[in-house]
């Protein structure tokens, strides 16, 4: 009977012993589970922001292209006030004191206008064009550097711009499309641009951020034919559309100087006709972007903003997991 007692005892024992132990091994399970359940009814709408990263990127660079733009056109009409001021002094004739100063305020004006940055970038290039590539050149043709004439004998003309120089063998035995292929790869190891023009000129490209540290001097030299050998010449470049010098190296006394003042005018009311078009078509596919991303209730904007500023590190990892694999084209995306 005491055997018996024992080994119920034991039985017994042993029944509750592994009875305790399932319930302690499901304890910390559900615990987590709780802890989960409360972290996300607590981040509850800042968990729902799945949006793709693609469409977010694609908005954000809507967005930004709009407002560069539009921070363009305020500068295009500051420039333009400015340059119609000088206009209205050349046309009266006036060169008293405060009259050119009033004139130097205006060259001044100008200059900041261009070089206005935003975001570490320049707005405006240097022929008040927006800047909308990393890259942007400047044209302008030298003079009598073209293909029109017939070459009686070899030679190499030296082309000195800015800290470059750049040979051109002129070959008479060369036929024009060797010419020019030969001489496009001597500028771009010199990191300019060529093409040939209408008239058979050779059209430069110089980056903006060069351009603004020149002053449109070119020397050439040759070999006494085209040009002369011993001493260069020089000449100043010819841009293929009004630039600022056309305002800051202005000469009121000099002629042509109204000539040049409307010509910038004229230039700047193209372009700002062709920024207004920019604009508009910009404007249309940021309008049919926004739709696609979802829209939040006040009450969700108010809690999203509290649980960021309550606890930035969680919501931070809550926003990351809702990102379900980001492929690698919208990583790309995101980084630029």
């Amino acid at each position: 009977m005491q055997a018996k007692s024992v080994s119920g005892i034991g039985v017994g024992s042993t029944h509750l012993t592994s009875k305790t132990s399932t319930v302690s091994k499901a304890s910390p399970t559900a615990a987590i589970s709780s802890v989960h359940q409360t972290r996300k009814a607590k981040f509850k709408y800042l968990s729902r922001l799945q949006e793709r990263p693609r469409l977010i990127s694609e908005v954000s660079d809507t967005h930004k292209s709009l407002s560069m733009i539009q921070i363009a056109q305020s500068l295009i009409k500051e420039v333009l006030r400015s340059v119609i001021s000088i206009e209205q002094v050349i046309q009266s004739g006036k060169r008293d004191i405060a009259t050119l100063n009033r004139v130097d305020m205006a060259k001044e004006h100008v200059q900041k206008c261009v070089n206005t940055k935003c975001f570490g970038a320049y707005v405006l290039d240097s022929s008040f064009r927006p800047i909308q590539r990393e890259w942007q050149h400047i044209e302008f043709t030298v003079q009598s550097l073209d293909l029109k004439r017939e070459p009686f004998s070899d030679e190499l003309v030296t082309l000195h711009l800015l800290n470059r120089m750049v040979p051109l063998m002129f070959n008479r035995l060369d036929a024009r499309a060797t010419k020019l292929q030969k001489f496009s790869v001597m500028f771009s190891l010199a990191k300019l641009t060529l093409r040939l023009g209408d008239n058979d000129e050779l059209i430069i490209g110089m980056p903006d951020n060069e351009w603004r540290k020149w002053d449109l001097n070119a020397h050439v030299s040759g070999n006494g034919y085209r040009y002369p050998q011993e001493k260069p010449l020089t000449f100043q470049v010819s841009p293929l559309v009004p630039t600022i010098e056309y305002i800051t190296m202005l000469d009121l006394n000099g002629g042509g100087a109204l000539e040049r003042v409307n010509a910038v005018i004229k230039h700047l009311q193209m372009v700002f006709k062709e920024m207004t078009m920019v604009s508009t078509a910009i404007l249309d596919k940021s309008n049919q972007l926004t739709p696609l991303c979802a829209t939040a209730t006040q009450e969700q904007v108010t809690s999203i903003k509290h649980d960021l500023i309550s606890n930035a590190m969680k919501s931070a990892r809550v926003i990351q997991r809702a990102y379900i694999g980001p492929s690698k084209d919208n990583v790309i995306s995101l980084l630029k």
